[in-house]
């Protein structure tokens, strides 16, 4: 399974937020109650830093954790299930 890579303003656009917010959070991070960083992985070409859906979701899951104490709402949990679930089949589980 390959996974779609999007530019920070793709990224951006379909999160609501700037596309600095998305920069920021790929290089500096956002700070969480422990003190230490997240940061939104991604990978750096040529024409910029570029992430996926999953890789966002477990941003925003991992940050509305530390800062709720609650996980993501269901819908985004059961995708990351039906991937998961979608994976282990391709693979013969």
């Amino acid at each position: 399974m390959v996974a779609e890579h999007f530019s920070v303003s793709e990224t951006a656009r379909w999160q609501g937020v700037s596309p600095s917010a998305v920069t920021r959070w790929i290089i500096t991070g956002a700070a969480l109650r422990d003190g230490s960083r997240l940061k939104l992985k991604a990978i750096r070409l040529p024409g910029g830093f570029r992430t996926t859906q999953q890789w966002v979701d477990e941003f925003i899951e991992t940050l509305t954790r530390d800062r709720t104490g609650a996980s993501m709402p269901s819908e985004v949990v059961e995708e990351r299930a039906r991937r998961a679930e979608m994976a282990l089949a391709a693979d013969g589980w």
